[in-house]
């Protein structure tokens, strides 16, 4: 999904931000801001003010959401003060996630962390083979969406058998009776709060889903394989796996991850609902994507590596010097003079703090020099696109601290580029596939877990 969030930033319809989100407390409380920016809290203006199309990922949970799922949900969500001041103006918030079959979920990590050779080293510690790993890292899935997101460096680093307490508290979550009615009610409130649940196994349904929701342009993406790790050897040996064929491990891990089964099979059931409910008109459009992200591959495949390369965005962490790479600075953010932290971690104005004479007003914090510096990394300059170029001092602050928290630098927004990347779009084909249901001039927000 990601590839589709920043081939859509590329094209200049849509911002991408992500992946960790550290920023979002203080992002939602400022973009409000700038919503009513207008000094009467009205829309009378709407027509007239600069669009923002803010597609933003949350991968693995940053410092401030220790609760990814759970902080989304209260920030973003239906019954959100963010989502209640967009929604007067019209504009559309949109929170989606996937889901994957468990027993597809658990190998493929198994192959792609390279957990194998981990447990030919040391099967004390890491299991004798995947169904013994995934039974002790049992219901991933819902531990991430109850839980903190960094969970999933557990199973990938941590061995099995030498599990820390919290982890066994998060993945152990629904072993005890006492508790497991209680944290399946939670895991259903949460998933209930996305506005579209899809299934990797049905990623085209899902992405026209999501288009129609949000008016997402451009869909027609490359696919995109992680490959394993340090060159990991992707097993599939009844000895490695635990399981003689693949309907004994689908079996076997249904049985050990029965929370993320039984999720999986209601998410899958009402995506069902939801795709025949769309009628047919919706498979001519599936047919009419996939026909057309096919000829965009064979595309790609004659094209000079220059060419790919200059379209791929550049990990931020790689040109960020060491001293402003320390988590201590990304922990959380501090608040400037006149301002200080709200109850959820956002940024709030403080009248007595701005009131204090210059003296007494404190010194800019690591954080805020980290996201000074945002303006001059390799000579960038931030790129603030619709309402956050236009909308006042709130909406550039909170494009300051989005294009701070977002771990990749985009060259096509580089000036020397852009004019390079005009022609590029224009010679590309802008054919889109979304339906048009409804109209993208509107403020939309596509937030996505995975």
């Amino acid at each position: 999904m990601r590839s589709v969030f920043i081939d859509n930033d590329r094209q200049g319809e849509w911002m991408y931000w992500g992946y960790g989100l550290d920023k979002l407390p203080s992002v939602t409380s400022l973009v409000s801001e700038a919503i009513q920016s207008n000094g009467n809290h009205s829309c009378d203006d709407w027509d007239a003010r600069p669009p923002l199309r803010l597609a933003a990922e949350l991968h693995y949970g940053g410092h401030a959401l220790v609760n990814g799922a759970t902080t989304m949900v209260h920030l973003l969500g239906p019954h959100s003060h963010f989502r209640a001041v967009a929604t007067r103006c019209a504009c559309k918030v949109v929170l989606m996630t996937r889901l994957r079959r468990p027993s597809s979920y658990y190998i493929s990590f198994w192959q792609w962390a390279n957990i194998a050779k981990m447990q030919r080293h040391d099967n004390r510690t890491h299991g004798s083979n995947m169904v013994d790993w995934a039974c002790g890292y049992r219901n991933i899935q819902a531990a991430l969406l109850l839980g903190d997101l960094k969970l999933a460096l557990e199973p990938e680093y941590v061995g099995v058998h030498r599990m820390k307490p919290h982890a066994i508290r998060a993945f152990h979550a629904f072993d005890d009776p006492k508790h497991r009615e209680r944290s399946l009610a939670h895991l259903e409130r949460t998933l209930s709060a996305f506005d579209l649940v899809g299934l990797v196994e049905r990623f085209d349904e899902t992405l026209l889903l999501a288009a129609d929701l949000t008016g997402l342009q451009h869909l027609t993406h490359s696919k995109v394989s992680p490959p394993p790790k340090n060159r990991a050897e992707v097993l599939t040996t009844a000895k490695a796996l635990g399981c003689e064929s693949r309907a004994g491990c689908e079996q076997k891990i249904a049985a050990c991850a029965s929370v993320d089964q039984q999720m999986y099979d209601r998410a899958a059931t009402s995506f069902d609902e939801r795709v025949r409910a769309q009628g047919p008109e919706f498979e001519q459009r599936l047919l009419r994507l996939r026909r057309l992200r096919a000829a965009r591959e064979s595309t790609d495949k004659v094209r000079t590596r220059r060419e790919r390369d200059a379209e791929k965005p550049i990990i931020r962490e790689k040109v960020l010097p060491p001293e402003l790479r320390s988590d201590a600075l990304l922990r959380q953010p501090q608040p400037l003079s006149g301002e200080r932290l709200g109850r959820h971690g956002e940024i709030v104005l403080d009248p007595q703090r701005a009131a204090q004479s210059p003296a007494a007003q404190p010194r800019e914090s690591s954080y805020s020099r980290l996201m000074n510096y945002g303006i001059g990394v390799v000579g960038e300059q931030i790129d603030c696109r619709g309402l956050l170029g236009g909308g006042g001092a709130a909406a550039s602050r909170a494009c300051r601290l989005i294009y701070s928290d977002t771990q990749f630098t985009m060259p096509w927004r580089l000036p020397k580029r852009r004019e390079r990347a005009a022609i590029h779009a224009s010679r590309s084909p802008r054919r889109s596939v979304s339906s048009g249901r409804f109209d993208t001039s509107h403020i939309h927000a596509l937030v996505h877990t995975g």
